[in-house]
C-alpha cells in the first residue's frame, strides 16, 4: 500500500510540473473517519463552502453508499446538481494499522483533485492520520486537503511535552505544511508518540560515538551499495548533522557536504566497515521525502518498527534521538545550545 502512495504521489507531482495546479472544474473527495458530532449534510456543505467554490465542483467522491455517512455528501450533491460517486469498500490486511482503515481512502484520493477529511472519533485517529498523510502526499501540490477535526489536543507532559512545544514553533525556514504536519502526527499516532519518547529517553543514555555508529550500520542495513533506499535516507540525514556538531569541517565554504571527508571521518572514527552508496538510482520513497519533508517523521517510526522486530534496541534510540536533535536545529535552536543541552556531544 505504502508502494501505491508513493506511486501516486510521485506521478501526481509530474503531471503537476507538466500542467501546473488544475484550474477550472473540480473533483472533490469526501472522507469520514468514524463518528462525528452533529455530522449532517448541513455540516457538510457548510465545510465545503468554507474552502471551495460550489459553482466550481464538477463531482463529489465518497465512501460506498452503505455507509450512513453517504447520506449526507449524497444530499448535499443532490441540492447542487453536482454528480457523485461512491467508491466502494475494501478491507486492507495490515500488520501495523487495523481493519477499519476500509473506507478506500486512497480510491478516494487517487480519484479527487481536492479533499475533505471530516474527523471527529479519537478512536479512528489511525485512519486519520492515514488518510491525511496520503492526502497531503499525493494531493498537495494539485488541489487542497482540508482536515476537519473535533478531536481536541491531547494533554501532555514531561519530555512529550517538550517535543510536542517544539514541534508546535513556527520558524521562518521551515515549511508551513512540514511543522502542520508532524504536529498532527505527533497528536493522532500515540502509539507512535509513545514509542519515540522512549527512544529518544534511550538515545540519551547512550554515548554519542555509538549512536553515530548504529546510524552508519543502518545506512548499510540493506546491503546493496549501489542502490539508495529509505533506511539510508532517513538515517544519513540524521547521521550528517550529528556529525556537523561535532566536526564543522564536514562542510565547504559555500555550505555543501564533502562527501570524501565525511566518508574518511567515519571510516577511521565511527566504524571501519562503513561504505558509502555511489549510485544515481534511488529508491522511490526517497523522492518523496525529499518533496515532503515531514514525511521523514513517519516513515522513521516505521523503520524503528524493523528494528524493533530484530530487537535492536539501540539503532530504535539513535533514530530518535538524532531525529529529536535535528529537530530542534530545524525548529531555529542554535548548535551551541543543543550541545550544551546534551553534554553527551562535548
Amino acid at each position: 500500500m505504502y508502494d501505491l502512495t508513493t506511486f501516486l504521489t510521485l506521478k501526481n507531482r509530474i503531471d503537476w510540473q507538466k500542467n501546473g495546479k488544475k484550474n477550472g472544474p473540480i473533483k472533490l473527495g469526501l472522507i469520514f473517519t468514524g463518528e462525528y458530532p452533529g455530522l449532517n449534510e448541513h455540516l457538510v456543505e457548510e465545510e465545503i463552502i468554507k474552502y471551495f467554490d460550489i459553482n466550481n465542483l464538477e463531482e463529489i467522491i465518497t465512501v460506498g453508499k452503505r455507509e450512513k455517512t453517504f447520506k449526507y455528501a449524497n444530499r448535499f450533491a443532490k441540492k447542487f446538481n453536482i454528480s457523485i460517486t461512491a467508491k466502494r469498500l475494501e478491507h486492507y490486511l495490515w500488520e501495523d494499522i487495523d481493519n477499519d482503515i476500509k473506507r478506500n481512502t486512497l480510491g478516494i484520493i487517487g480519484s479527487c483533485d481536492s479533499v475533505i477529511i471530516f474527523h471527529g472519533d479519537s478512536s479512528k485517529n489511525v485512519v486519520a492520520w492515514f488518510a491525511l498523510s496520503s492526502a497531503r502526499r499525493i494531493i498537495a501540490l494539485r488541489g487542497e486537503c482540508v482536515f476537519v477535526s473535533s478531536i481536541p489536543k491531547p494533554t501532555f507532559s514531561g519530555l512529550e511535552k517538550e517535543i510536542f512545544d517544539v514541534l508546535q514553533i513556527q520558524n521562518d525556514d521551515f515549511r508551513m505544511d512540514s511543522f502542520l504536519m508532524e504536529e498532527r502526527f505527533f497528536e493522532l499516532m500515540s502509539e507512535k508518540r509513545s514509542k519515540f519518547v522512549k527512544y529518544v529517553q534511550i538515545g540519551e543514555n547512550m554515548s554519542f560515538k555509538q549512536i553515530l555508529f548504529k546510524l552508519s550500520e543502518i545506512c548499510m542495513e540493506r546491503k546493496d551499495c549501489d542502490f539508495d533506499d529509505g533506511f539510508d535516507h532517513v538515517s544519513r540525514i540524521i547521521m550528517n548533522f550529528l556529525l556537523y556538531l561535532i566536526c564543522k569541517d564536514i562542510e565547504d565554504e559555500n555550505g555543501f557536504l564533502k562527501t570524501e571527508y565525511v566518508d574518511s571521518y567515519i571510516k577511521s572514527e565511527i566504524n571501519p566497515n562503513y561504505y558509502d552508496r555511489i549510485s544515481c538510482k534511488a529508491e522511490d520513497v526517497c523522492f518523496v521525502m525529499i518533496y515532503h519533508d515531514w514525511y521523514e517523521f513517519e516513515y522513521l517510526l516505521d523503520v524503528v518498527n524493523y528494528f524493533e522486530d530484530k530487537e535492536d534496541e539501540e539503532s530504535c534510540a539513535a533514530l530518535c534521538f538524532g531525529k529529536w536533535l535535528t529537530l530542534l536545529q530545524a525548529k531555529g535552536y542554535e548548535t551551541e545550545k543543543i550541545i550544551k543541552k546534551y553534554k553527551i556531544i562535548e
